[in-house]
């Protein structure tokens, strides 16, 4: 009989997170609950959102493994997903989607105008910050059902957030 976690995306960040059970979403596959092919199905049905308000999407069940205590994913995709980024060694593994976790960029933390890829002033900083804010409320937005999603549209579409339709 094969166990299976269940994983989606919060939706706000991005970050990959994992059903506990009781409508719990977790950040660390650790905390997730696991389950045989019998309970899965009606598991898949307790995790999916009733409404958008839940801010989980793909919800899917993924093969794992139990090593000691732990349910560890099967498929390397989805161990990389717990794990967070693979190209930011110094970031803590299963801990990356909180920005108080994460480590200052180059860019903010050096004095150096080369540091990091892009050679962002003060200006640029407050900027991306602002344009941020203004996407996240735009999203809040969509999700209270106050956009359609043709209002909606031309904002995700400018700040680079693409649907994968027909996959």
């Amino acid at each position: 009989m094969s166990l299976q976690v269940i994983t989606a995306n919060r939706l706000h960040d991005g970050v990959s997170v994992w059903f506990a059970g009781s409508g719990n979403w977790a950040e660390r596959v650790g905390d997730a609950t696991g389950y045989d092919e019998a309970d899965v199905e009606a598991a898949l049905v307790t995790a999916q959102p009733p409404d958008v308000a839940a801010h989980v999407v793909d919800v899917r069940a993924v093969p794992a493994i139990r090593e000691g205590a732990l349910l560890v994913p099967v498929e390397y995709r989805e161990q990389i997903r717990a794990t967070g980024p693979s190209v930011r060694a110094d970031l803590p593994a299963g801990t990356w989607g909180a920005p108080e976790n994460l480590p200052p960029l180059p860019s903010e933390s050096s004095s150096s105008p080369y540091a990091g890829i892009y050679r962002y002033d003060d200006y640029d900083r407050e900027f991306l910050r602002q344009r941020a804010k203004e996407f996240g409320e735009q999203v809040d937005r969509r999700m209270a059902g106050e956009l359609s999603e043709d209002e909606f549209k031309p904002l995700r579409l400018m700040n680079g957030l693409y649907l994968q339709l027909h996959a």
